[in-house]
């Protein structure tokens, strides 16, 4: 008997059954006899290779589906277990790296990068326009530092991986710096700490200065401080994954399917000689912009650690509430002219990660708002997302999707997702519609609303925005300290030092003000 619904899903129809079937640009390949699901069904309508999906209510367990190839020619199928390149997810996960750093007091969000690679780097890193301007790890978590993937970008990255040794690396100033190798003057555009664009040098950077902190390479180190407390099966080594035959081939569609990544056929690739790479010279050389190999169900796993609940809290194992809290705060949102949006998909920035709203068919319900905390990721031919969706009616789920063998001219859906990503958030929606029933739903913080993602700028003794008139809330610094709690009779803004606070209750956030000078006394 065939699934009808995700609530048959949901009732554990699909426990003890293996899942595995594929439709090729609408040739039918079956790998293993079980039922249907809608997800089949998505993967067939849009020409899917193979696929990896897990979802969780918010401190629920998790469910995954899995369908299509991760070896054409091997004939492999998907498994829960098998691990995919995620592109871009990589960047959220090393801002997880970054912030237990921030978390032991190691590094600050706002210390100039030159004070924290030292003498790593041959030249300093500063924009040619801007010199005086210190880039710094805020600035490269929220893509706002004036770093651009210029003409030098893609030379210099050849140049990265395919030095035969670790001293012959080149430095990332190398293409920063006017005097650099590989330094194009579109490297830099606006001044630092203005405008978005979207850039992979920017975690490049991040994860060198993460190197010179802690004084090792950066794949080791997120391996060693990162993953393995996790007991996760991911490494931005494919030498530390546990079997290479788990690894998915990534693929385009180019008259056939033609590999991209990953195409090691069962055998390990020879070791790389790193000896003599000094750590805070070039991470980019590990990918921590877009190398991780993951699993969908362990990244379900990371999603947990940037998860603040619905009702308060979280549950991360890695990073205190103030962590989270500051991984999710809002850094940059568009303002109609301050930066490049991408069609629409980025409108707002936390510090490594995308902030959005979720649609769907099916939910939120009508009236009602839901936001998305994560990251998506497209490259070889893979898209993928992994995101944290929290209601305004105070419902809390998580969801990763790994999507395997892109059409090489895919279509573009609403809000600057793909058509087939607009498709699969709306099988998704029906699985969060049919577990968000009143018994999942946490009692949302009255001083929680999630749909508010926007920083509001007013001054001492104005009126507060409305969504944070509603309760007691406790306004943190960036240095995540709790600096004032305001009564819920309190209407105006306090009198506190000039800068940026995060409204919160119980761990949940309400949103980000940004506190300008006090009027002048007359």
């Amino acid at each position: 008997m065939g699934i009808q619904s995700l609530n048959d899903l949901m009732n554990g129809t699909t426990c003890l059954l293996r899942l595995g079937v594929t439709l090729l640009l609408g040739a039918s390949t079956s790998l293993a006899v079980r039922a249907q699901t809608p997800f089949d069904d998505w993967a067939a309508e849009h020409g899917v290779l193979g696929y990896s999906v897990s979802a969780a209510p918010e401190q629920g367990n998790p469910i995954s589906w899995v369908g299509g190839l991760r070896d054409v020619e091997r004939n492999l199928p998907v498994e829960p277990h098998t691990a995919f390149r995620v592109a871009s997810i990589s960047k959220a996960a090393t801002a997880l790296g970054f912030f237990q750093l921030w978390a032991n007091g190691q590094i600050d969000l706002d210390q100039d990068l030159n004070e924290l690679l030292d003498d790593a780097q041959p030249s300093p890193i500063q924009h040619p326009d801007f010199p005086d301007v210190a880039i710094t790890p805020r600035m490269l978590l929220s893509h706002t530092s004036g770093l651009r993937d210029g003409a030098g970008y893609g030379p210099f990255l050849n140049a990265t991986y395919a030095a035969a040794a670790g001293p012959a690396i080149p430095s990332i100033s190398s293409v920063l710096h006017p005097e650099g190798d590989h330094y194009t003057p579109d490297m830099w555009g606006s001044e630092p700490g203005t405008n978005f664009t979207y850039a992979n040098i920017n975690f490049g950077l991040l994860g060198t200065a993460m190197e010179a902190v802690t004084g090792e390479r950066f794949d080791v180190w997120m391996r060693d401080a990162t993953f393995a407390p996790l007991s996760l099966n991911a490494s931005f080594n494919v030498s530390d994954l546990d079997d290479i035959n788990d690894l998915a081939v990534l693929y385009r569609y180019v008259n056939g399917w033609v590999p991209q990544a990953d195409d090691f056929q069962g055998e390990w690739p020879n070791p790389e000689n790193l000896d003599g790479y000094a750590p805070g010279t070039n991470a980019a050389r590990f990918a921590p912009q877009g190398g991780l190999r993951c699993s969908a169900p362990d990244l379900l796993k990371l999603v947990s650690e940037w998860t603040l609940l619905a009702s308060g809290g979280t549950n991360a194992q890695l990073l205190p509430e103030p962590a989270v809290n500051q991984l999710r705060n809002e850094a940059w949102s568009f303002d109609g002219s301050n930066g490049n949006t991408y069609g629409g998909l980025f409108e707002a920035w936390g510090h490594g990660l995308h902030l959005d709203a979720f649609e769907s068919t099916s939910y939120p319900a009508q009236g009602q708002t839901a936001s998305a905390f994560g990251h998506p990721g497209e490259a070889y031919g893979l898209i993928s997302g992994a995101y944290h969706v929290v209601g305004s009616d105070g419902c809390g789920w998580r969801f990763a999707y790994l999507i395997n063998g892109m059409n090489p001219d895919p279509t573009l859906g609403e809000e600057g997702w793909y058509e087939l990503e607009n498709a699969l958030h709306n099988v998704l929606g029906q699985w969060a519609n049919s577990v968000c029933t009143q018994s999942n739903i946490a009692e949302p913080s009255p001083c929680a609303n999630p749909s508010v993602l926007g920083t509001f700028t007013i001054k001492p003794g104005q009126i507060l925005p409305e969504p944070f008139r509603r309760a007691s809330c406790t306004w943190v610094d960036t240095a995540g300290r709790a600096i004032h709690t305001s009564a819920p009779s309190n209407t105006v803004a306090p009198q506190l030092p000039p800068g940026r606070y995060l409204l919160t209750e119980a761990g949940a956030v309400l949103g980000s003000i940004q506190l300008l000078p006090p009027f002048p006394t007359p």
